[in-house]
């Protein structure tokens, strides 16, 4: 009999700073089952490691009674990520203006580099926003 394989998997991180080592391989085993190549494994878990350590760093200043939800999944078009914040008034990617890589390099930026090279990743990130949730969706288009 053929196993079937689980195209949702989630997880929930407290937010400190060694959760995003239990992201990376989370998120890292569950690309593997799929036939996704170590390079797009790679730039993926970049991605959403970048949006989790905004979130877990920056807007919730490392607060480990915190926590945010990760979901990853797979349809025939591509992979999803999705990143739940019940901190609201936390940081806005959606809002934030990516540097420019002449900026980066001419001011020697040192901040906005990771959320740059997540809008290189991904194909597709939105951003929902209520009274108590943020929920932030990433794509990435991919052919099974």
């Amino acid at each position: 009999m053929k196993q079937q394989q689980q195209w949702e998997h989630r997880i929930s991180l407290n937010c400190r700073r060694e959760s995003l080592n239990t992201l990376r391989q989370f998120t890292k085993e569950v690309l593997s089952r799929w036939a996704i190549t170590d390079e797009q494994q790679y730039l993926l878990v970049l991605a959403l490691d970048e949006v989790c350590a905004n979130l877990i760093i920056h807007s919730h200043s490392c607060n480990d009674s915190d926590t945010i939800d990760v979901k990853i999944s797979r349809a025939n078009d591509g992979v999803y990520f999705e990143v739940k914040d019940s901190k609201p008034d936390s940081f806005n990617m959606a809002l934030y203006e990516t540097p420019t890589v002449k900026q980066i390099l001419c001011e020697k930026k040192r901040s906005g580099i990771g959320l740059f090279l997540v809008r290189q990743i991904m194909d597709e990130i939105m951003v929902e926003q209520s009274a108590d949730m943020k929920i932030c969706r990433m794509k990435k288009k991919l052919s099974f």
